[in-house]
């Protein structure tokens, strides 16, 4: 295989899992537990979605580096650590990733599970912000979501940078997104359902409209919160956490072998 397509199909398979299982654990929960939101049911979709990006970033990471994320993979382009054209292709591989696991779960499950269950698309609980489950959301609802997602991914974004790209991380940094975003969920999943990523959104939802014509009625949350939350996170780290002079020291520090590195794809802006 030439080795310019190996990122773009690493990152694909990668973000396909992931979506494929987290979005599928919402499905397999409705159907074991039924509707509401009992305890087992928040238990299996926060496992589920964390541990997949737990063990899917370890095997894409030095292959891809776009993190099975594109909010991610465009902040990387953003603070220069990832080339533009690099990172465009990685994006559009995690979006037809995430695609291709949305027509799996339309073959997987009966109608009226992913009726019932959004396709596990990540959705604005809408009772939880005073709405109606029917109703359209309100522009103050819908900045409250933005900000949950936004808060949400500022955090995981942060743990990216400080666990994986920054040389001076622990060797086993690379498990700490994925133990984050098991918290996360257990957190704010009915609120939310939690996407911090705009493909694990978009894949499924793309499909809901087949059996759902409100599915993007509350797309906005799952652009601008992930989008905006991860460049946030970027700025802070890059500006504060690790300014140019602390990198520069670092990288030369690597190189030596003194200090651990968990990748070396982010030693160096590009």
């Amino acid at each position: 295989m030439p080795k310019n397509l190996r990122p773009f199909l690493a990152e694909l398979i990668g973000t396909f899992a992931f979506v494929l299982i987290s979005a599928g654990a919402v499905c397999t929960s409705q159907l074991a537990y039924g509707s509401g939101l009992p305890q087992a049911h928040l238990l299996t979709i926060a496992l589920a979605t964390g541990l997949m990006l737990m063990v899917w970033l370890p095997v894409t990471l030095e292959a891809a580096g776009g993190f099975l994320n594109p909010a991610v993979t465009l902040t990387l382009w953003v603070f220069k650590r990832l080339e533009g054209g690099r990172a465009c292709w990685l994006i559009a591989a995690q979006l037809l990733g995430a695609f291709v696991a949305g027509l799996c779960l339309r073959w997987m499950f009966a109608d009226g599970v992913l009726t019932e269950a959004h396709f596990g698309t990540p959705h604005l609980n809408m009772p939880a912000f005073g709405g109606t489950a029917t109703g359209e959301p309100t522009v103050p609802i819908l900045l409250s979501g933005i900000g949950i997602e936004f808060v949400l991914t500022f955090l995981i974004a942060l743990v990216i940078y400080a666990a994986i790209l920054d040389p001076r991380a622990p060797q086993l940094g690379v498990f700490a997104p994925g133990i984050t975003l098991i918290a996360l969920t257990l957190m704010a999943y009915p609120l939310t359902g939690v996407a911090v990523n705009p493909a694990r959104w978009l894949g499924p939802a793309l499909w809901e409209l087949t059996i759902n014509r409100q599915a993007f009625r509350d797309h906005a949350v799952y652009w601008i919160g992930p989008i905006f939350g991860a460049l946030a996170a970027g700025a802070v780290y890059e500006y504060l956490f690790w300014p140019a002079d602390d990198a520069a020291t670092t990288t030369e520090t690597s190189s030596g072998g003194t200090a651990p590195v968990t990748s070396t794809l982010f030693k160096k802006k590009s």
